[in-house]
C-alpha cells in the first residue's frame, strides 16, 4: 500500500520531488511558507496534476485508477475549514461514505466518537466554530475508512485539548495500518509524534528521515533561519529558540 511520487515538478511550486510513503506510519511534511508542502499533498491525493512526474499507489499510476476507487483509498483534508452547506453535522460526516455508495452506520458513529462530536451530531454545520468545523471535516474523512489519510494543517484551528485528541487518534490510525501524511507548521508536534519528517524548501525535499535527524537544530537553522535547541524528553520535546 505504498504511495509514491517520482520526479514531481510543478512550475514555481515543486521541483523534481521523489519520495515513497509507507503504510502504518505518520509522516510529517514541514517547511517554511511557500515551500511546496500543500502542493505536494494535493498531488499525492490526485487533486493536482503536475507538469511532470507521476504518483503511484502500490506501483500503479494514480491517474489510472477510477475516481471512485481513488476516493475510497485516499482521504484528503484541505487546509480551509469552511463548510458551504448548513446541514446537520451527522449528514456532513456521512458524506465521507459517498465513494462507497452507502451510509454505513458503524464508520460514521466511530468517526463522530473519535473526534468527540457525538453531542454535535444534529447541530447545523454553520453554527460551528472554526475548530469544531475542522473536527467535523476530519470526521468526514475518517468515516470513509481510507487506506491513506492526507491532511493539510489539521491541527491549526484546534485548541490544545482537541489537538491532543486528534494526534492520539491519528497515531492509532497508523497503528491500525493506515498511512498518515500531515502538513504541519508545529515542529514540536512533528518531532514528538511523527515516525518520519520530510522538510521542504523552495519546492524541494531538503531533509528526510527520523524526526531527530530531519529536525535537528542545524537543519532548523538552515531551513527556517532560527537558531535554538530541543529541550525536554521523548514525546515532550519543545524547541527553545
Amino acid at each position: 500500500m505504498t504511495l509514491a511520487a517520482r520526479d514531481l515538478t510543478l512550475d514555481g511550486r515543486l521541483s523534481g520531488v521523489t519520495l515513497s510513503l509507507e503504510p502504518g506510519t505518520i509522516t510529517a511534511i514541514c517547511g517554511p511558507n511557500g515551500a511546496g508542502k500543500s502542493s505536494l499533498l494535493e498531488a499525492l491525493a490526485g487533486l493536482l496534476a503536475p507538469d511532470a512526474g507521476e504518483v503511484l499507489m502500490d506501483d500503479v499510476l494514480l491517474t489510472s485508477l477510477p475516481p471512485r476507487k481513488r476516493a475510497q483509498r485516499i482521504g484528503y483534508l484541505p487546509q480551509a475549514s469552511e463548510i458551504a452547506w448548513d446541514v446537520p453535522v451527522r449528514s456532513l460526516v456521512e458524506l465521507g461514505r459517498m465513494p462507497h455508495g452507502d451510509r454505513a452506520r458503524g464508520p460514521v458513529e466511530a468517526a463522530l466518537k473519535a473526534l468527540d462530536l457525538e453531542s454535535f451530531a444534529y447541530r447545523r454545520a454553520q453554527t460551528l466554530s472554526g475548530g469544531e468545523a475542522a473536527r467535523v471535516l476530519l470526521a468526514r474523512v475518517l468515516a470513509g475508512e481510507p487506506d491513506w489519510i492526507l491532511a493539510d494543517e489539521p491541527l491549526a484551528a484546534l485548541d490544545l485539548s482537541h489537538q491532543r485528541v486528534l494526534v492520539r487518534h491519528l497515531v492509532e490510525q497508523a497503528r491500525q495500518g493506515r498511512g498518515v501524511a500531515l502538513v504541519l507548521h508545529d515542529l514540536a508536534i512533528a518531532r514528538n509524534h511523527a515516525d518520519r519528517v520530510i522538510v521542504m524548501d523552495r519546492g524541494r525535499i531538503v531533509e528526510d528521515g527520523p524526526p531527530a535527524e530531519a529536525l535537528s537544530p542545524q537543519a532548523i537553522a538552515r531551513v527556517f533561519g532560527v537558531s535554538g535547541e530541543w529541550v525536554g524528553e521523548a514525546g515532550r520535546f519543545a524547541f527553545s529558540a
